[in-house]
C-alpha cells in the first residue's frame, strides 16, 4: 500500500482497476486512500466531470468488493449530502450504479 499512497497516479486511466485489485488484499487500506482522495478534491474545490468520473470509478470499483459494498455506499451517501449542490458529481456517481 506504500506505493499508492506515495506514488499513485491518481489521474490515471487505470486508476480504478488497480485500486479493485488492492482491495482484494487490502480492503480497508484502498477503501481509506479512496475516501481521503475524494474528500481532498472536494474539498479543495476542483469542480468538473473528470474529477467526478474519477471519483466514481474509484468507489464503483472498491463497491464490487463484498468486504467493502456498505462501507463505499454509506461514504457515497455522505458525499452527496455535503456536497449536495452539485449535479453532475451526482450523475456520475448513478452512471457508476452507486445509489444514494
Amino acid at each position: 500500500m506504500v506505493y499508492l499512497t506515495t506514488k499513485f497516479n491518481w489521474n490515471d486511466s487505470n486508476s480504478a482497476a488497480i485500486l479493485s485489485i488492492a482491495a482484494k488484499y487490502f480492503s480497508g487500506e484502498a477503501f481509506e486512500l479512496v475516501e481521503m482522495q475524494a474528500e481532498q478534491l472536494l474539498d479543495s474545490g476542483q469542480r468538473g466531470r473528470g474529477v467526478y468520473q474519477n471519483i466514481a470509478q474509484w468507489l464503483s470499483a472498491l463497491k464490487n468488493n463484498p468486504e467493502l459494498h456498505k462501507a463505499v455506499l454509506a461514504f457515497t451517501r455522505a458525499l452527496v449530502t455535503e456536497h449536495n449542490r452539485l449535479p453532475a458529481f451526482k450523475d456520475e456517481l448513478r452512471q457508476q450504479k452507486l445509489s444514494f
